[in-house]
């Protein structure tokens, strides 16, 4: 979604839900992954930066389980280690 500007997209599947992880308003130029890589917690994935409908530079974190929204702070909580 353009609003997002550049935005990196993670797909999961654990016990059988479909998690995605969306990061939004990262800086042009920033990525620093590829389509089908393997990534490590704490891994950079790109910078954050003012992209989308943005006014300053921040991150958009989206947390989706089977399309539907839930509380990325809540599930990082239960689901982080």
């Amino acid at each position: 979604e353009r609003a997002y500007g550049l935005a990196l997209v993670r797909g999961h599947v654990i016990d059988a839900r479909r998690l995605s992880l969306l990061y939004g308003r990262m800086a042009y130029g920033t990525r620093q992954v590829v389509q089908g890589q393997t990534v490590a917690a704490g891994q950079v994935i790109g910078l954050v930066g003012s992209t989308g409908s943005s006014t300053a530079n921040h991150l958009h974190f989206e947390t989706r389980i089977n399309g539907g929204l839930v509380d990325p702070y809540a599930w990082l909580q239960a689901n982080a280690g």
